[in-house]
């Protein structure tokens, strides 16, 4: 009589630090399970965590989206036909006070002072939204990084020519849905500018950090000698 041919289950080897271990193939997870599936997509949490803004990238973003504001104030102005030195003088207003607003037309001094104030304060509010993008991961993608620009825009619209034209009362007359548009813009543009240098950021602080102590034997393969030492 002729006995049934056994076949031997085939082990594989795992290597964990210096003890090994076999265990049957069978026992590994299944076809399409998540274990087996690397590059599923991964759910993004935007739940706050600690983690650190890129603060030059964040005033960089700040600066170049206040000059792309003041381009579209520029076009509105001309658009419309006010005044296009009406604007500047009431941003100047902030360092100059209020003399500066009862004259009308272009002058040296108030341009280089609503320059100066329009461009600290770019700067400024680019830093705060690289604050709230980094823990809430709000720069994971090109869509949301806009999305949270637009929202940033909308909040900093109400702040400035509602709550601070409390203390100051000639913004009320920058309120208007052309105002509305460029800062929303400017939330926009300076979420999308965070987002794109934030990434080569990333990865050249990755290249000029030295490997941490231990990097390497981590590295190392299952079948490669290890240090002995502890």
């Amino acid at each position: 009589m002729e006995l049934p041919h056994f076949k031997w289950p085939h082990f594989s080897r795992i290597h964990l630090g210096r003890l090994h271990l076999r265990r049957p193939h069978g026992d590994w997870p299944r076809a399409g399970s998540a274990a087996q599936e690397p590059h599923a997509p991964r759910v993004q949490s935007h739940r706050w965590v600690a983690r650190q803004p890129y603060w030059t990238v964040g005033a960089i973003a700040g600066f170049a989206a206040g000059g792309i504001l003041m381009l579209l104030e520029l076009a509105f102005s001309a658009a419309t036909g006010t005044d296009p030195w009406r604007a500047p003088r009431l941003v100047a207003a902030m360092l100059m006070g209020d003399p500066v607003l009862q004259v009308g037309g272009y002058s040296l001094a108030v341009l280089a002072a609503a320059l100066a104030v329009h461009y600290v304060l770019g700067a400024w509010f680019g830093l705060v939204l690289a604050a709230l993008m980094a823990p809430f991961r709000l720069d994971s993608s090109y869509g949301m990084a806009l999305l949270a620009g637009a929202v940033f825009g909308s909040a900093l619209y109400l702040f400035n020519f509602y709550l601070m034209a409390a203390v100051l009362p000639w913004f009320v007359e920058l309120r208007g849905w052309s105002t509305v548009l460029g800062h929303i813009v400017f939330g926009m543009a300076a979420a999308l500018i965070y987002r794109m240098l934030e990434q080569p950021a990333r990865a050249w602080l990755r290249r000029g950090r030295a490997p941490a102590p231990g990097a390497m034997k981590e590295r190392a393969g299952p079948d490669e000698p290890r240090d002995p030492r502890p």
